[in-house]
């Protein structure tokens, strides 16, 4: 019987508007009726997922950062994994010799060492190629769809390291950068993974921390077994969780590749495919 259902947000969870539809939230209201717990896994901090956390009525504790930050349902944090100040300077040159937009997402905040406006070009840029965008449609993105704080731009990568990295996320890549990144930082003790296909990035955490190696701390910390877990995503870091449960379900837009390990297929992020997972589990057709 599944007693936790495990979701991630980007491509999953949220449509392609960055919203929760009125389905999975009603859905997700259900499960309490059942007994059934519902948990956020992704790749986001969790001080961006706080408004999500209050929309879908979740007052539990949530995995951020691909596995590197777990927190309590007050937002205070349980168990983490840095990665070491000596991979940060590495992916610190690294970006400087690639010259692309690296996050440095520290518990409190994310922080940059480029500038705003550095920033804003990276996307426009490589929106313009990916989307075949003009200028102006560009800019106009970049303003919906870009969240993270201005005022943390323009950091010396000494101080972000005072604030002990927890992930670090190059975006917005090409994929002559994105080749020659992954390959370079794969021969270190890290986690190399992509998080989301739409910017093009590759998510960098300690070695020790994945999604799958996270949930299975939850689930020993509050009595959960391995067969009364549903896992449900849509990407490359939600592997890890496919491959340690027993249940899992890659929603419709997930690469070829992302659904072969997935044990069931359910429709896309913009057709409610969270919901329906659910209610396929509230019958207890699952």
């Amino acid at each position: 019987m599944i007693k936790l259902i495990v979701s991630d947000l980007d491509g999953t969870l949220l449509n392609d508007d960055g919203k929760v539809s009125k389905e999975n939230i009603k859905a997700i209201t259900d499960l309490s009726k059942f007994g059934i717990q519902f948990l956020i896994c992704s790749g986001r901090a969790y001080w961006e997922i706080g408004d999500i956390i209050d929309d879908c009525g979740i007052k539990n504790t949530a995995i951020c950062l691909n596995g590197s930050d777990m927190r309590d349902e007050n937002g205070n944090s349980i168990l983490n994994h840095y990665l070491k100040n000596d991979y940060v300077d590495l992916i610190y040159q690294l970006s400087c010799e690639q010259k692309c937009a690296c996050l440095y997402h520290c518990l409190d905040r994310t922080y940059l060492t480029i500038s705003r406006k550095e920033l804003e070009l990276y996307f426009i840029q490589y929106v313009m190629k990916k989307d075949r965008l003009t200028t102006f449609e560009a800019k106009e993105k970049y303003k919906r769809y870009y969240i993270y704080n201005y005022g943390r731009c323009d950091k010396y990568i000494d101080d972000i390291k005072k604030k002990k990295v927890v992930k670090a996320e190059f975006v917005f890549l090409n994929n002559y950068q994105y080749d020659q990144i992954f390959d370079y930082l794969s021969k270190f003790d890290l986690n190399v993974a992509n998080g989301y296909e739409e910017i093009n990035n590759l998510e960098i955490t300690d070695s020790k921390a994945s999604k799958g190696s996270m949930l299975m701390e939850y689930c020993k910390l509050n009595n959960y077994q391995k067969n009364e877990v549903m896992v449900i995503g849509d990407s490359f870091n939600d592997l890890s969780m496919f491959d340690m449960f027993e249940y899992s379900a890659a929603v419709m837009n997930a690469p070829d590749e992302v659904k072969q390990h997935a044990r069931y297929i359910t429709s896309s992020n913009n057709d409610h495919g969270v919901a329906e997972i659910l209610k396929k589990i509230m019958l207890g057709a699952i």
